[in-house]
């Protein structure tokens, strides 16, 4: 399975672009944001291997830290995450979000 992610409208595809994307994200310090879940919903994956996986989905409410240090609701994401157990870990092979109204 070739890993795959889509964050607000872009793909990302295989472990190390996921990666590069979340590496990214963490390096751009000026911007502090607090991800609260709500709604979560776990599921099995059985795709006939003898991996184990699962399937998260889950409303994620974004909140962006303002300059006087309080924290305003930013945007609201639908989101997948799939997770496969192989050689010993957890990783990620699918992510996908998008706005939960959006505008266009």
């Amino acid at each position: 399975m070739t890993p795959s992610s889509r964050h607000t409208g872009r793909v990302f595809r295989g472990r190390d672009e996921i990666l590069g994307f979340l590496k990214a994200r963490e390096a751009d310090t000026g911007r502090q944001t607090v991800h609260v879940l709500a709604n979560e919903v776990v599921t099995g994956q059985d795709d006939g291997s003898d991996a184990k996986g699962i399937e998260l989905r889950a409303m994620v409410l974004l909140h962006v830290r303002q300059p006087d240090g309080a924290y305003i609701l930013d945007r609201v994401l639908n989101t997948v995450h799939r997770l496969r157990y192989a050689g010993g870990e957890w990783r990620i092979t699918h992510r996908a979000s998008r706005p939960l109204h959006p505008t266009v």
